[in-house]
């Protein structure tokens, strides 16, 4: 199994914090630097949303897609069958450094799927009984995006999909990931959930009232440069709308689904 970390080069205080975690769990890992919107050349962006029907992305979620992308690309180019991807921003819960040995945990029925290992603190449906156990994780089938690329094991064979469709660039590593099927274009398999999750964003963490953020991500940050003023305002009241939808509609329907709608802990 490969052990991915995306760092941007000039996040230099991140890359040692997480090489010391990551020395510290006796675990081997590379780099990926990850691309930069600083350094994209005049017009790139542009380009992008001229070969794109989709909506616009901000150029560092732009950036953030096509450093996965690289992710991808290099667990192709090797020998190995999975990849664990990771930024540099993440803390590890109790349980994290089993997660980093191997992929032996995961089951042989889902061996070719995507398990996404982080929370992101919003509300998300999926199923209520677990696929399989992971240690002291349940694995679950989810029936919602739920958004956060900085913790999840991917196969190749998917990795190899994934790269087929997303050459336009226009996306983001979580909708176009954790999207499950049949809107997902890139595995037929149902999307994979650490329950609780064994990885948390350290500013996920906070907002879930958790400890205060001790090391700036400069990769999540290149990603906020559109979210300002009224923008950031509608973002939040849009949240809060969905939020309360979805619970609303889990309350009412989850005992004969047989699902389970809520927040994802961190543990």
């Amino acid at each position: 199994m490969l052990r991915l970390l995306i760092n941007l080069d000039r996040a230099v205080d991140r890359r040692a914090h997480m090489e010391k975690l990551l020395s510290e769990m006796g675990v081997e890992w590379e780099r990926v630097p990850a691309f930069d919107r600083r350094e994209f050349e005049p017009g790139f962006v542009e380009d992008v949303y001229e070969k794109s029907a989709m909506v616009h992305q901000d150029e560092g979620s732009i950036g953030s897609f096509m450093t996965h992308r690289a992710c991808w690309q290099r667990l192709i180019d090797s020998d190995e069958e999975h990849a664990l991807i990771l930024e540099d921003d993440l803390v590890f819960g109790v349980g994290a450094r089993r997660f980093l040995t191997d992929a032996s945990w995961l089951p042989q029925s889902h061996w070719k799927c995507i398990v996404h290992l982080e929370t992101f603190g919003r509300v998300t449906v999926l199923d209520a009984e677990p696929v399989d156990k992971a240690y002291a994780y349940g694995l679950h089938a989810l029936h919602m995006v739920h958004h956060g690329s900085a913790a999840y094991l991917i196969h190749r064979e998917v990795a190899e999909a994934a790269l087929k469709a997303s050459s336009d660039l226009n996306n983001v590593p979580d909708e176009f990931l954790f999207m499950p099927p049949p809107a997902n274009t890139v595995t037929k398999l149902p999307i994979l959930q650490a329950v609780p999750a064994p990885f948390v964003q350290e500013d996920i963490l906070e907002r879930m009232g958790g400890q205060k953020s001790t090391h700036r991500s400069l990769v999540a940050e290149t990603r906020k440069g559109n979210r300002k003023g009224l923008t950031k305002l509608k973002m939040k009241l849009r949240h809060l709308l969905i939020k309360r939808w979805i619970l609303l509609v889990g309350l009412i329907t989850d005992g004969i689904r047989g699902r389970k709608t809520g927040v994802i802990d961190f543990k």
